[in-house]
Order: C-alpha cells, then sequence, then structure tokens
C-alpha cells in the first residue's frame, strides 16, 4: 500500500492570544506501520520552518492512530529565539544593502584651480608638492556570501572598475572612476 499524506486544512490553526504565538498544523497519513514512519512521511521535524510563517519553527511533532489504518501527525511551531534564522540559506538570498557616506582625500598637486602649475620662484616644481583636499562619495554594499573568499578581495582591492557598473538598478558608473578600497568579511 502506497504512503498517503494529506495537510488537513481545516487543522491549520495560528494562536496569538497567548503571550507566546503558535501555530499548529495537523497530517492525516495512511500506509505507514508506525507512528514515527508517519512523522517521517510528512517531512516536518524539530526546528523545520511553517508553512505560516518562515519565523516559527516546529517545537514538537506527535502522531497518533486515528483509525485503523490513519495516522493523525500534529505539528506545534513556536517563533523562533531572537536571532535565529529558520533557513540558515536564507540570509544568502537578501538583497545587498547600500550605504551612502561622505569622505575626504588628499592629493599632492601641481596645478592651481585655473590649470596653471605650480613652481617655486625659479620656476621649478616643487620637489614636495603641496596637496589639496577633495571630497569624494563612498558607496559601501553589504552582501551576505557563504564565506569570506580572500582571492576575489585581493583580485578587485585597490582597482577602479574597468567596465560600467550598474548598483542597485539605478546607480550608473562609468569605467574608472570607481575604486574599490576592501572587500573585507562583517565578522
Amino acid at each position: 500500500m502506497p504512503v498517503v499524506v494529506t495537510q488537513r486544512w481545516s487543522g491549520v490553526s495560528f494562536n496569538q492570544s497567548t503571550q507566546q504565538p503558535m501555530a499548529k498544523t495537523i497530517f492525516d497519513v495512511s500506509g505507514v506501520a508506525t507512528p514515527s514512519a508517519a512523522i517521517a512521511a510528512t517531512g516536518v521535524s524539530i526546528n523545520s520552518p511553517s508553512g505560516l510563517s518562515q519565523y516559527m519553527l516546529c517545537s514538537s511533532v506527535e502522531a497518533e492512530l486515528s483509525k485503523f489504518d490513519l495516522y493523525e501527525v500534529t505539528a506545534t511551531y513556536e517563533n523562533c529565539p531572537v536571532g535565529f534564522f529558520p533557513n540558515p540559506l536564507a540570509p544568502l538570498q537578501d538583497p545587498p544593502k547600500y550605504k551612502w557616506e561622505c569622505g575626504n582625500t588628499s592629493e599632492a598637486v601641481d596645478r592651481d584651480p585655473t590649470g596653471n602649475p605650480i613652481t617655486n620662484s625659479a620656476g621649478d616644481a616643487w620637489s614636495n608638492p603641496p596637496t589639496r583636499n577633495f571630497s569624494v562619495l563612498c558607496l559601501r554594499v553589504i552582501k551576505n556570501q557563504p564565506q569570506y573568499n580572500p582571492s576575489m578581495a585581493l583580485q578587485f582591492q585597490d582597482n577602479v572598475n574597468s567596465a560600467a557598473v550598474i548598483f542597485n538598478n539605478q546607480w550608473i558608473f562609468n569605467p574608472g572612476v570607481m575604486l574599490c578600497k576592501s572587500i573585507q568579511p562583517a565578522q
């Protein structure tokens, strides 16, 4: 006899009236010989996410024989503990976060703002040319990755973009205008 699992939609409940919100899901399972086989057939296990909310995890799952060959499996779900992700891969699906920051940089200059060379009284270029402060915009991109890749970081770090780059489907940067300062892990 084949194993048949049916989620009983009338058995889905969500209770917000308690201090700890809870949800229940009931399955009817036939074609199995033991309660543990009935539970395994549903695919529900402790800490699996609820179909109602990814932030609710299964806290208990029980099976009992309700009729001759029919098990009733009840899964109870509660809110995740703070800081716990129900699916460890979910953060990898998060879109990148963008943060604009203002900064300053100093560079040696050999010409004044009108384009004339800066020279000493003898007309020679300075051996230690003066510096000028420039304001710069910094774009910090935060993106979750499965692991830190130092080789990739070294490949891009301290280099300018050789092709046009588009961020957030709205900011276009032409070649040679962006300098990658660093690629580093958050922790």
